[in-house]
């Protein structure tokens, strides 16, 4: 009986460590065609990409990142805040002149970006490997790339991924710290022979940046609001008064009087700002900046009469002297003063380095 009841056991037992056995060889096939059928998803590549940024490995990088095109549509998006604004679409020729200009910059701007891409992958860093064939002096990767924010910010994570056939189009989440905000940036990818991908391009830069553009402004103004109830506690801006008179045959100017009242127990020696004329719309047509250079003391008033000139080949400012001078407004908005004792109050003008 104890014989029998032994074999049941061992029966039981080999039966068992057969299933288990079965059951790991089919796991083990399910984990090693989940393997292969993640090796060709773009969240895989990107992952790939990001490890050759990691590691400086340019030739991988270059198989998931197409350089080439990514630089052309980069470019393409710089041109296109020049050529897309009204005076230049309904000027002829400041079309030429910019359509002139970017025919013959595009291919040096594509090359340095090219060529600062591969550096930053080979050393970590933008403009630290010198390139003999491009003049780094006449065009400043940095100022191609800063407003990006790219360098500012970190991923985290993918949103979402939408494949259509051999296209993909990735959510990548960023998070830039300094502006307290996420962005989504949707990167546009093609499936490579291997079954690999490689990022061609931002398919919604845009929309990107004007959300950047926008986060920045608002970040900027929770900056500048102590700084500017400083300027606003030293100087009072009366009710400004816009004329407009005739130079010439063809040309006009704005003179737009300023009254000043000076509330600062310190002598200010200097006074820099905007001039703003917009229409019933609110819509700027007119902006020039100011300086004004005296000595003053608390309780001292005066009005400064700035003139602003109205270009005549500028269709914008064109049209305003059609308008009636009682549907435009003028307003001054101080940027920074200068103290006596050589101290100022400054708006900054950009977010500050972090």
């Amino acid at each position: 009986m104890q014989t029998e009841t032994t074999t049941a056991q061992t029966s039981f037992i080999n039966k068992k460590s057969i299933a288990i056995i079965i059951l790991v060889i089919i796991l083990a096939s399910l984990l090693e065609g989940y393997f292969f059928w993640w090796k060709k998803t773009p969240r895989y590549s990107l992952g790939l990409l990001q490890n050759a940024i990691k590691t400086h490995d340019l030739v991988l990088f270059k198989k998931h990142f197409d350089v080439d095109t990514f630089s052309n549509k980069f470019v393409d998006y710089i041109f296109s805040q020049a050529s897309d604004s009204e005076d230049v679409k309904n000027n002829p020729i400041a079309q030429s002149f910019i359509n002139g200009f970017i025919n013959n910059m595009k291919p040096k701007l594509v090359s340095v970006l090219n060529t600062e891409i591969q550096n930053l992958v080979e050393t970590g860093s933008i403009g630290k490997k010198e390139d003999q064939s491009v003049d780094n002096n006449a065009i400043s990767p940095e100022k191609l790339t800063e407003n990006t924010r790219f360098t500012k910010s970190e991923i985290k994570g993918i949103e979402y991924t939408k494949t259509d056939g051999k296209t993909a189009f990735v959510g990548v989440k960023l998070y830039d710290s300094q502006l307290q905000q996420s962005f989504i940036i949707e990167v546009k990818m093609h499936e490579l022979e291997d079954g690999t991908w490689q990022v061609s391009e931002i398919s919604n830069f845009k929309e990107y940046m004007d959300n950047v553009t926008k986060a920045k402004e608002t970040k900027l103004a929770e900056l500048n609001k102590p700084i500017s109830d400083q300027i606003n506690s030293a100087i009072s801006i009366g009710q400004l008064e816009l004329k407009r008179q005739q130079k010439n045959s063809f040309a006009h100017v704005f003179i737009v009087s300023t009254p000043l009242e000076f509330l600062s127990e310190q002598s200010i020696i200097e006074v820099a700002g905007v001039i703003r004329i917009t229409d019933s719309q609110g819509k700027v047509i007119l902006e020039s900046t100011t300086l004004s250079k005296g000595s003053s003391y608390k309780g001292k008033k005066g009005v400064i009469n700035y003139s602003l000139d109205i270009n005549p080949f500028i269709p914008s400012q064109k049209a305003v002297i059609d308008i009636p001078v009682n549907e435009l407004s003028a307003k001054f908005t101080i940027t920074s003063i200068k103290f006596a004792d050589g101290s100022e109050r400054k708006l900054l003008k950009d977010l500050p380095n972090s």
